[in-house]
């Protein structure tokens, strides 16, 4: 069975196959928490969703799949690994992103304002082809 379509369906069926709980596959999964329990046990009785599970588990079993946990700590012992002509600051830093982007929650996204001043806009308008018209 290939990776599900619907990107939630697949974060949830990934959590559910590393042991997370229904309500914690659900709320990583990004749906709403006071009806994630509901949700989650609506998600595990789809088939192609309980079918992924089982696949991944199956995976997971066999060692030929690293378990969520696994590359956690895989990438959080490359992180931690001092910086040799062997390790770069890159790899240190890549492994770090790479872990966060693993940990549900660990830094949502947030919208900033930026204001512009006019010497900014000036600058901008003097640069070729800023703010004009193709005709």
């Amino acid at each position: 069975m290939a990776i599900l379509k619907n990107s939630k369906h697949e974060i949830f069926a990934r959590n559910r196959a590393s042991g997370m709980n229904l309500k914690d596959s659900a709320v990583s999964a990004g749906y709403p928490e006071p009806r994630a329990r509901k949700t989650g046990w609506e998600l595990g009785k789809k088939g192609d969703i309980a079918s992924r599970i089982q696949e991944i588990k199956a995976l997971a079993a066999s060692g030929t799949v690293m378990s969520i946990k696994e590359r956690q700590e895989r990438l959080t012992e490359i992180a931690r690994m001092p910086i040799t002509k062997d390790v770069s600051a890159r790899e240190s830093v890549q492994s770090i992103a790479e872990n966060n982007k693993m940990t549900p929650g660990a830094y949502p996204p947030e919208k900033h304002e930026v204001e512009t001043g006019e010497e900014l806009t000036a600058f901008l308008k003097g640069l070729r082809g800023y703010g004009k018209s193709k005709e």
